[in-house]
């Protein structure tokens, strides 16, 4: 059995097959749903270990699936997807307890850079962390780069950081964000009509 077990929601059917493409050929397992409502009733179907969720979906949203399968499924990373994104969101998502996040439009190579992290992270889920290991740990570098947005913008206390989180994603790829919008450019996936927009996510 594939221990690499993955459930992307979105309720744009183009993103949910993007996403699951990518997945598939870097070795994981794939199912898709495209409500939060269905996701909760595949919840306990396989041992996820990663969930790729839209924020924006038709009921409840993202930040509901995230906290539903984070009360249940603990060990299971939750991964959101905004095409809405700002440096307060990104916070607010890894607060939350979310592994990562993802801005639309997005390319494969953030998708496979986050996959490949997370394969190998449960390829060594045996190993136990040391307290040696966490001193002097920083937090989330895409957390760093929303803080410092926040700062420029004078949004809030340029003082206050967040403590660091082990479930956030330890090795996040650089990648074009809200808060890096002069980063180089990836592919983009394509919808029948084009170039995706991330207003229309």
């Amino acid at each position: 059995m594939n221990q690499f077990q993955a459930l992307v929601i979105d309720d744009e059917p183009q993103v949910r097959e993007f996403v699951s493409t990518i997945l598939t050929n870097d070795g994981w397992q794939v199912a898709q749903s495209e409500s939060a409502e269905e996701a909760f009733n595949m919840l306990n179907d396989e041992a996820w270990s990663v969930v790729f969720c839209d924020v924006m979906l038709g009921g409840a949203d993202g930040y509901s699936v995230l906290r539903r399968f984070k009360e249940e499924l603990p060990e299971t990373k939750v991964v959101l997807m905004t095409g809405h994104g700002t440096a307060v969101g990104a916070l607010d998502a890894t607060a939350f307890g979310a592994y990562d996040y993802l801005l639309k439009p997005f390319g494969p190579e953030e998708v496979g850079s986050l996959a490949t992290a997370l394969r190998e992270q449960l390829s060594e889920k045996t190993r136990v962390l040391s307290p040696k290991h966490h001193a002097g740990k920083t937090h989330h570098p895409g957390i760093a780069c929303a803080f410092a947005a926040i700062r420029r913008s004078n949004a809030c206390d340029p003082e206050v950081e967040p403590a660091p989180d082990p479930d956030r994603n330890p090795a996040r790829p650089a990648r074009r964000s809200v808060v890096n919008a002069d980063a180089p450019r990836s592919p983009r996936f394509k919808l029948r009509t084009g170039v995706v927009d991330h207003h229309s996510l």
